[in-house]
């Protein structure tokens, strides 16, 4: 899966974001406190219709604003259009303008793996599972 295209508002800090991303590799810099996370946690939100950073998706919703909308084009195997609309209560999700009813739909479309620094379980004890699941997730190896 590429991800070519991610534009968001509302999110957190961000009040309007759109980039054009690379077929291959993407770095995104910036100095503290500018937003790096924030897009890759659109992106992630986009994805999952979850928050990696908090418990309660709320809190991903920019302050003194109602709803977030995050955009995404995905390929191949044919190019995919996302929408993520989220009000504090309601998702809708959208795939090339129809709706998608369930989250477990959504990721049908998605290879999303995320690990955070604060989870040194996974890194750091137990190696060989977390090869294994790696493997399992990224290669798709039946076990």
């Amino acid at each position: 899966m590429i991800i070519e295209k991610v534009s968001f508002v509302n999110v957190r800090k961000i009040k309007q974001f759109s980039e054009t991303l690379s077929e291959t590799t993407t770095i995104i810099t910036g100095k503290n406190g500018t937003g790096k996370t924030t897009i890759l946690e659109a992106i992630f939100f986009l994805l999952t219709t979850k928050s990696f950073r908090k418990k309660h998706n709320k809190s991903i919703i920019k302050t003194s604003q109602k709803e977030l909308q995050i955009k995404g084009t995905i390929s191949p195997p044919n190019k995919t259009t996302i929408k993520t609309t989220y009000n504090g209560t309601i998702k809708t999700i959208n795939k090339n303008k129809t709706t998608i009813k369930t989250t477990s739909e959504l990721l049908k479309h998605s290879n999303v793996v995320c690990v955070s620094p604060e989870e040194p379980d996974i890194i750091e004890i137990y190696k060989q599972d977390k090869i294994k699941y790696f493997d399992k997730i990224i290669f798709k190896i039946n076990t």
